[in-house]
């Protein structure tokens, strides 16, 4: 994790890490875009609940080794700034198409950052985090990068 941290680092950002799940998460559309890479974007800003639990860190590592394991590779990413830490996620494919689509290495972790790296919305009432429910789930009828992200559930039960 140290490459992760020392990319952090030197552009800024804070270098404590936090592991998420997809069920921590939430989108939000955007009213205007941001510039990435040059070129505007209206990538949906990220909302986290909070607290995050304090299982996550338990969990990620489990993820982590049985993505190793697999030896199609895995990924660190570093998805947005949340408070004082960055919320990472640990991604493994499942095949090798999936591996070669991420272009991965079956002995190396990739390590990710997802642009716009930006701050995350942090929802601590339950009530809010219900209201914002119903757009999140409607944006994601069709699929979206959310998607891709390891549930706490998968991670339980050593699925993924």
């Amino acid at each position: 994790m140290e490459p992760l941290r020392d990319s952090l680092a030197r552009d800024g950002h804070p270098t404590h890490l936090t592991w998420v799940f997809r069920e921590d998460l939430q989108l939000i559309r955007r009213r205007k875009p941001v510039i990435v890479d040059g070129g505007e974007s209206f990538a949906p800003r990220i909302a986290i609940r909070a607290p995050l639990r304090e299982s996550n860190e338990q969990l990620a590592h489990p993820l982590f080794e049985r993505a190793r394991a697999r030896g199609l590779g895995v990924e660190l990413c570093a998805l947005c700034r949340f408070g004082s830490t960055t919320a990472c996620y640990v991604w493994g494919p499942e095949d090798e198409a999936a591996q070669q689509a991420m272009m991965m290495w079956t002995d190396q972790v990739k390590y990710a950052r997802r642009l716009p790296f930006e701050d995350a919305v942090r929802v601590e009432s339950p009530a809010a985090w219900a209201l914002r429910r119903l757009p999140t789930l409607l944006m994601r009828r069709g699929g979206t990068w959310l998607d891709g992200i390891p549930s706490r559930r998968d991670a339980e039960s050593g699925r993924k």
